[in-house]
């Protein structure tokens, strides 16, 4: 006697279930990308002030404790080569790693607005961000 068995059972997914899947699946992705990319630059951003925050206070305390901004940002990290400024240079008054970023940009401004310009320029971002800025 030979039993013969039927299948009745559906095994696996049809190619059209697939491509539907396929379709939600890039949908969704659609729609949240773009959230996920500005909600990073955001984070960048807020990274960015914080960053030239702390600058900020470093230029301030070498200020108060020689007498004049720096002429430039490594002058926060190295005893000046000048014998007035080396013997009031207390320590170094930022982390090297902070002031060697390439996008940030310092410079010294006797006649603006402030005392210096300190800004970071970001990829995504058109506009640097200054260290003035709220």
């Amino acid at each position: 006697m030979v039993l013969s068995k039927k299948i009745t059972k559906k095994d696996g997914f049809t190619l059209f279930e697939i491509m539907i899947a396929i379709a939600i699946l890039g949908g969704l992705l659609a729609l949240f990308l773009p959230m996920y990319r500005r909600m990073q630059t955001r984070g960048e951003i807020q990274t960015a002030k914080l960053t030239l925050g702390q600058i900020r206070n470093a230029i301030s305390l070498y200020k108060t404790d020689i007498g004049e901004y720096p002429s430039r940002l490594q002058d926060l990290v190295r005893k000046p080569t000048d014998a007035k400024a080396a013997a009031k240079w207390v320590s170094p008054y930022a982390e090297e790693s902070l002031i060697e970023k390439e996008e940030i940009r310092y410079r010294k401004t006797p006649g603006g607005k402030h005392p210096y310009e300190l800004t970071v320029t970001l990829e995504d971002v058109e506009e640097p961000i200054s260290a003035w800025q709220k």
